[in-house]
């Protein structure tokens, strides 16, 4: 018996071992009972959700049985991980929560609005204000209109309310708080690394924030590192927030002006700049196609040579420029666009003025309004 026990023993013991680490897994990726968002029912409920907020709430208007409410919901509430600790999530029962309802116009389900985070003065943290409904729009920010996808929520947001969107799937690095150190290392010939920095703000034309700034499926980035020649050259993706105060030094050593603008740091000091026009459709959807090409006439070959240069005055709307912070910053600095001609002429007369601290303040507090 004891022999027959010890040999059930050694058969189920692994057995049990691998059920406890499912279940484990499974309560670690598929967390129950946990919300992510607040909900309404009334709109004394939603009223008192807006006035202690302390983030902008983004409110999804449903009811029961909508089946588009069904399935916009998944996206509505992964925004809490691509906006984390950002915004506030509400959910109104539309059809309970009439009064809410009927003040913001809202005719059919789903409907998502926007609010601002509620006011707060000195002294008075911690202490619940409940928003007067004749209040509503003094804190209503927009109303989404457009397809009801993650992407398109997430610009809506960001253009709002000027919030960076974080994407936790995509394998582009965000630097929220590039100190001097990060830039030594990025900035190392040593280990022959290739890195691209990609300068964005919250508020760039959507379809510049889906390519730039957007999730895996849609990102422009995240294709170019999948690619076969970013792979063999090592290519390392970083995007930074060029609205973000903490962001300020790298913004004025690099002269963004634009967003996006992709900087291309090489081993040996050297970088290549590249602003995009103001506008997407001047490209027509050539965006990926020009950043592969880049990447194989101007970084993979010979860096910086005629074939690649004639490549880069081929591509409109664009401004291109090679820089050296091994020499004096912008003292080699090369314009190549012909069609923005007028502006680097006034860009090359600016290069080689001294900023002095209150030049510098004044272009950093502009850039951030």
């Amino acid at each position: 018996m004891a022999c027959q026990w010890r040999e059930k023993r050694e058969v189920l013991e692994p057995m049990i071992f691998w059920i406890v680490k499912l279940f484990v897994l499974l309560l670690l990726y598929f967390p129950v009972g946990v919300r992510s968002y607040a909900e309404a029912d009334a709109t004394s409920a939603v009223l008192e959700e807006l006035g202690k907020s302390d983030l902008p709430v983004l409110v999804m208007m449903h009811m029961h049985g909508c089946q588009y409410c069904q399935d916009l919901e998944p996206n509505f509430e992964y925004l809490e991980r691509v906006f984390p600790e950002r915004i506030a999530l509400l959910k109104v029962d539309g059809k309970r929560a009439t009064t809410f309802a009927r003040e913001m116009d809202v005719r059919s389900f789903p409907e998502v609005l926007l609010f601002d985070k509620s006011p707060r003065s000195p002294g008075s943290e911690g202490q619940q204000t409940n928003l007067a409904i004749k209040d509503l729009y003094s804190r209503y920010l927009g109303r989404f209109h457009g397809a009801r996808e993650l992407g398109a929520l997430a610009s809506f947001v960001s253009q709002a309310t000027g919030i960076k969107a974080y994407w936790p799937d995509s394998q582009v690095q965000d630097l929220t708080h590039p100190s001097a150190h990060d830039f030594d290392l990025l900035w190392s010939s040593e280990n022959g690394t290739i890195c691209m920095l990609v300068f964005v703000t919250p508020w760039m034309d959507p379809e510049y924030s889906k390519m730039f700034d957007g999730e895996s499926s849609t990102s422009l980035l995240d294709r170019i590192g999948e690619s076969e020649t970013a792979r063999s050259l090592g290519l390392q993706i970083f995007r930074i927030d060029a609205s973000s105060a903490s962001t300020a030094e790298w913004t004025r050593v690099f002269r963004i002006q634009r967003s996006p603008t992709v900087v291309w740091m090489l081993p040996g000091g050297d970088y290549i700049r590249l602003e995009w026009p103001k506008r997407p459709s001047e490209l027509r959807g050539r965006m990926q196609e020009i950043l592969q090409t880049f990447l194989t006439r101007c970084i993979e070959g010979s860096r910086f040579s005629s074939y690649c240069s004639e490549y880069l005055k081929s591509v409109p709307g664009t401004r291109f420029s090679q820089s050296s912070l091994n020499s004096q910053l912008y003292e080699n600095e090369t314009e190549f666009d012909s069609s923005f001609t007028a502006f680097d002429i006034e860009h090359e007369e600016l290069d080689g003025v001294e900023y002095g601290a209150e030049d510098e303040w004044l272009f950093d507090s502009l850039r951030e309004i």
